[in-house]
């Protein structure tokens, strides 16, 4: 691989200086010692850069911790690049295993005790280590688990220089959004203050939710400036975090990150393991980065299918969906309608989906906006919005005004099970039933959401696709062209149609 740009020279000569010490006091106490794969020099590069926060999502097995939470540190304390060093797991037993480790390693390892010029730990718990040096200077290392309210951190008057995080989420708390708020706020406005100025972030991780921490850290991968490569993903231009995101192997396994390590069929192997118990979202997420599988994706790329220019032509009833995010709990989530269009074959068309953080007041506004550019034949939203929410606003001024026209509401209560509620409209695009304007500014968000549903950070938009769908459950397909034209016809089905059905529509 190419070295990855954003790095002086001197950058890797570190990296270098580190994998002699690494290979001269650390490599024979490993378990199966293999040689250091480029991949780890290019980690201690980035991290021993003098960029201010860098993280790595590596895959699982690749001795991330080892390469970092274990020769890294040592390495600043051998050369006092640090003197109050943070390390953060996702609880206080994890943060600790990565302590327990240095100590040992201090312990036992008595050339690297010397070539330190290590004297004593003049103070050692499961999760903090003060060390002297032969000089009487001192150094202390503290685990903290992010999960754990952070305190107690000056030091002899002294805030953190470095603030090392090893896979400091856990699942649970990824796929909580509350959780996850609560997290981001507590990291911008506990942890990162508590470093002092001019201080390091370092960062290792799997990324295991697309709404998790390490991820929002990563490369955008839908910017210019970012490098989309079999093995991994980079930007070429220097962000807030300088980041990188790696793959265990390509798509085919053509290539393949650490081959010492990993052949094709082991991981052939570990793959066909982890199908056979339907669980290829998690291979997805520890080998690769991605935390859903395509071929088990919920709502499947190759599922949704482009509108064509003569689908724009056809005649459509058209029917939208509201998902609102109205009240204090929910100041994270997005209102979310959309529009969808049938056509005289049964087919679906998402034309419009409008998205945004929007009070009471812009979300009725935006509601009349989309009945006067689709006239929609019918507005579902959710019973408990429209009697404790919008409703009074909306029906005092339905009618008002020329832009303020009527709107056909139908309100109901929706299963609060995100993957039932969905059930109607993954069967309709698995049948090729529905397609969608991918021309429209709109749907790239749109896609991404609804394609990694459920470990996507926001999934209002596929809540409200799925309340569509239910709502189209309880709908018939519109008459066709030729049928209309035929007067027989419509004079039976005017016979045969319910009252207050539309005998046009057919709704």
């Amino acid at each position: 691989m190419d070295r990855i740009p954003n790095l002086d020279p001197g950058d890797w000569e570190l990296a270098e200086s580190l994998l002699g010490f690494s290979q001269k006091y650390l490599l024979d106490r490993y378990d199966d010692p293999k040689d250091t794969p480029d991949f780890h020099l290019e980690w201690w590069a980035l991290f021993l850069s003098e960029h201010r926060q860098c993280a790595v999502a590596a895959p699982r097995g690749h001795s991330k911790s080892t390469a970092i939470t274990f020769a890294y540190v040592l390495f600043l304390l051998s050369f006092r690049v640090t003197r109050h060093l943070l390390i953060l797991g996702s609880n206080e037993g994890n943060a600790s295993a990565f302590v327990n480790e240095i100590k040992v390693e201090l312990t036992e390892n008595e050339e690297l005790r010397k070539y330190m010029k290590f004297r004593r730990f003049k103070k050692e718990t499961e999760t903090e280590l003060i060390f002297e040096w032969n000089d009487g200077s001192k150094s202390r290392v503290l685990g903290r688990g992010t999960d754990q309210k952070i305190r107690g951190l000056k030091w002899e008057r002294k805030r953190p220089d470095y603030v090392l995080f090893d896979d400091m989420e856990d699942e649970e708390m990824v796929l909580n959004q509350q959780r996850r708020e609560k997290f981001r706020k507590n990291f911008y406005g506990a942890i990162k203050p508590i470093i002092k100025r001019k201080g390091k972030i370092r960062g290792v991780g799997t990324i295991i939710g697309f709404g998790s921490f390490l991820e929002s850290v990563m490369p955008n991968e839908k910017s210019p400036d970012t490098i989309i490569e079999p093995l991994r993903v980079y930007s070429k231009t220097v962000q807030p975090w300088v980041s990188v995101k790696y793959r265990a192997h390509d798509a085919d396994m053509g290539k393949i990150l650490w081959r010492d390590q990993f052949s094709k069929e082991d991981l052939t192997f570990e793959r066909a393991d982890y199908a056979a118990r339907g669980l290829l979202d998690v291979y997805g997420q520890e080998y690769l980065n991605n935390p859903i599988d395509e071929s088990t994706a919920y709502f499947r790329k190759s599922d949704l299918i482009p509108m064509t220019e003569d689908d724009r032509s056809l005649r459509k009833t058209y029917y939208a969906a509201c998902d609102f995010a109205i009240g204090e709990s929910d100041r994270s989530k997005y209102t979310v309608i959309i529009v969808g269009g049938m056509d005289s074959s049964g087919i679906l068309h998402i034309v419009d989906v409008r998205r945004d953080r929007w009070d009471s007041l812009d979300i009725i506004d935006e509601m009349f906006s989309v009945q006067l550019a689709w006239e929609p034949e019918v507005f579902r939203v959710e019973s408990e919005n429209i009697a404790k929410s919008i409703g009074p606003f909306l029906f005092e001024q339905m009618g008002t005004s020329n832009d303020k026209p009527f709107l056909n509401i139908d309100d109901a209560t929706p299963t609060k099970d995100k993957h039932k509620r969905g059930k109607s409209m993954q069967g309709r695009t698995r049948a090729r039933k529905v397609k969608f304007d991918k021309e429209a500014d709109w749907y790239a968000d749109f896609e991404e959401e609804i394609t990694k549903f459920p470990k996507y950070e926001y999934d209002d938009q596929f809540d409200a696709f799925g309340w569509l769908g239910l709502m189209l459950l309880d709908m018939d397909e519109p008459f066709t062209d030729a049928e209309l034209l035929d007067y027989d016809f419509r004079e039976a089905s005017k016979e045969a149609l319910p009252s207050g059905r539309n005998a046009t529509t057919g709704y």
